[in-house]
């Protein structure tokens, strides 16, 4: 179950902790046995609006310590400090990973807790995450709107696991995602407003809505394993389980576009989870993505190069508001590849930002879904930008494929 509960109904800080801790006892919560458990709590202060250390001190740190956990508490002050600190710290010895910040956030303890050689021993401890960004999808998808929720499913120790996919480019780049990897008009509406932060969600609007009225197309040639394919092929064509065969043979070379922003930069050796299908490919750099008929059995091309729309999605919220991917969902296994070829008019383009945010942009005969094992993107256009999970990595081909468990507190109870 989750308990949703209105800040604004409840009066003050410590009225809203001792309230909910009151109904956490009722409900038979395990506060007692909580007593002498830790909980490795990271807190991003710079994460949308700026207030999740005031979020974390006014609400979420009374009910953990009236709920009987001892907190190792961690401020980050730069960019990738939290990745650092959970592949650093010995994860097991905590009942679960806190964050209190956004999507970003999140983003970079994932990257934590898949480095190095024992990144299987730290996906046993479950993270949650405390909604404080700009989308708050990760929590959107987990049906924890509001930092009460979020703390009550930490002490309540429900979990559940998500789908996670890996991200390899060349030069040994490789990251983890949860959520959705695109370009072009999400990705400009996501990257193009990062200096609109302070506006919370309602930035993105204002860039889909920049985008819309420019009507722009954004090229990119595009391959994709479909997952029923994906169930058919020869278990020797979905490469050997030792992770990282397919991650190392992409050092090649990088797409024919120079163009190599990103903040992003990958983790350089991370052993995490096996690519089986990438590693049954071969070596990577030498697909040929301009001729179809050389691709691998089973894949297919996008069939346009140009779209107006374009998107892979993990979960169906992007935010507390869009219902990006209203067919995905926790543990399918694939990805929900979204493409519209052509918006013909800014109407038109409109009605389908309108239909995003109710979930219904499916219905329409001009936005196509496929269900993707794995896939392959190579960015063409300039001016814009290659972004997973919300983060934009170097502008370069880059290889994807699902699934790998990573658990969650909460996730809809």
């Amino acid at each position: 179950m989750v308990l949703h509960c209105e800040q604004k109904h409840l009066g003050s800080a410590d009225s809203i902790a001792q309230k909910t801790v009151n109904v956490l006892q009722s409900l038979g919560s395990p506060s007692k046995g909580n007593r002498g458990k830790r909980l490795l709590v990271i807190i991003n202060p710079h994460s949308g609006r700026g207030k999740a250390r005031k979020t974390y001190h006014s609400v979420v740190e009374a009910m953990l310590q009236a709920a009987g956990f001892e907190v190792v508490l961690h401020v980050t002050e730069r960019p990738g400090q939290a990745t650092d600190i959970v592949r650093d710290e010995a994860l097991e010895q905590f009942q679960a990973v806190v964050a209190v910040g956004g999507d970003g956030t999140a983003f970079e303890v994932l990257q934590g807790y898949f480095h190095g050689q024992h990144w299987q021993q730290r996906t046993r401890t479950p993270f949650c995450l405390v909604p404080s960004g700009s989308g708050n999808a990760l929590s959107a998808n987990c049906g924890m709107w509001d930092a009460v929720t979020a703390a009550y499913a930490v002490c309540k120790g429900k979990q559940r696991p998500i789908d996670i996919f890996s991200v390899l480019q060349a030069q040994g780049q490789r990251f983890y995602a949860f959520l959705s990897i695109y370009y072009g008009m999400m990705a400009n509406l996501d990257r193009g407003t990062d200096h609109l932060r302070w506006m919370g969600s309602v930035r993105f609007t204002i860039g889909a809505l920049h985008e819309i009225f420019q009507r722009k197309k954004y090229a990119a040639r595009v391959a994709f394993l479909p997952s029923a394919s994906a169930e058919r092929l020869p278990h020797a064509d979905r490469g050997s389980s030792s992770p990282g065969n397919a991650h190392e043979r992409s050092e090649g070379k990088a797409a024919s576009n120079k163009q190599e922003h990103g903040r992003m930069e990958g983790n350089s050796a991370p052993q995490g989870p096996a690519t089986q299908i990438l590693d049954g490919l071969g070596d990577l750099s030498r697909l040929d993505l301009f001729n179809a008929n050389a691709l691998p059995q089973g894949w297919r091309m996008l069939p346009c190069e140009e779209t107006s729309f374009f998107a892979a999605v993990n979960l169906p919220f992007l935010d507390f508001t869009s219902r990006t991917g209203p067919q995905a969902d926790f543990d399918t296994g694939c990805l929900d590849l979204m493409y519209v070829e052509d918006l013909k008019s800014r109407k038109e383009g409109l009605e389908f930002l309108e239909a995003i945010g109710k979930g219904k942009h499916l219905e329409g005969s001009n936005c196509l879904l496929e269900k993707v094992a794995a896939l392959i993107i190579d960015p063409l256009s300039p001016g814009t930008w290659l972004v997973v999970d919300g983060e934009d990595i170097p502008y370069r081909r880059v290889y994807v494929e699902g699934k790998s468990n990573w658990p969650l507190c909460g996730g809809n109870m």
